[in-house]
């Protein structure tokens, strides 16, 4: 990752999104050989972020889920943080990237989620070759998936139900829960490994550092 900064920096490029590699359609085939671990995934994530807000944010850069900061700023967001704790994000969608990026694969497939090509999911998706746009988007096999709230995610899970973060993470991200799990109701990991192992405060004090060029 810092190599790959350092080389956007001099290109003086504007904006820069990083996700991690999802083990779907053919990255399946390495069976993990180049996966790191999610606490090495994280910690590379906070090297970044240290470098970045020293040089002074020249770019917009968004980690994944894990942060993201616009060009110039020291205010930066965590998108894993769903919601703000309160018992009003029961009755939210579960994911605010699903009802506003539909994706069509080259298929014509819609689907809520780019990750969940090759799942179960993409079987039961409308196609746009055999129907319109608002027509694919108002089916009920999208729309159910795109528009369903955390208050009846957590009735499919009782060990989420009973977690401190449930109003926080609202059970994370759907696809990275079937991709490890098998299962649409199941937790992600990921989002777990967040919350407890407490990376949000460690994403404050890394954002926190002194801007070196004022130094």
């Amino acid at each position: 990752l810092i190599p790959t900064y350092e080389l956007l920096k001099t290109l003086e490029v504007r904006s820069w999104k990083v996700s991690a590699t999802v083990s779907v359609g053919n990255w399946i085939q390495e069976k993990g050989e180049y996966d790191l671990s999610q606490k090495e995934f994280f910690d590379a994530y906070l090297e970044l972020i240290e470098q970045y807000q020293q040089d002074g944010a020249l770019l917009t850069i968004q980690l994944g889920g894990f942060y993201f900061c616009e060009k110039g700023s020291r205010e930066y967001k965590i998108p894993i943080l769903k919601f703000d704790g309160s018992e009003k994000a029961l009755k939210q969608p579960i994911c605010r990237s699903a009802r506003l990026n539909p994706y069509v694969m080259a298929d014509g497939k819609l689907l809520p989620c780019i990750p969940m090509t090759g799942t179960f999911i993409e079987d039961e998706m409308p196609s746009l070759l055999d129907t319109g746009l608002s027509t694919a988007i108002e089916d009920p096999r999208f729309f159910e998936r795109i528009d369903m709230r955390l208050e009846t995610l957590l009735q499919h899970n009782q060990e989420c139900d009973s977690c401190e973060y449930k109003l926080r993470c609202g059970m994370g991200c759907r696809a990275q829960a079937m991709i490890a799990t098998g299962n649409y109701y199941g937790k992600d990991p990921e989002s777990c490994f967040f919350f407890k192992s407490k990376y949000e405060e460690k994403i404050k004090e890394k954002n926190d550092v002194k801007d070196a060029r004022n130094l």
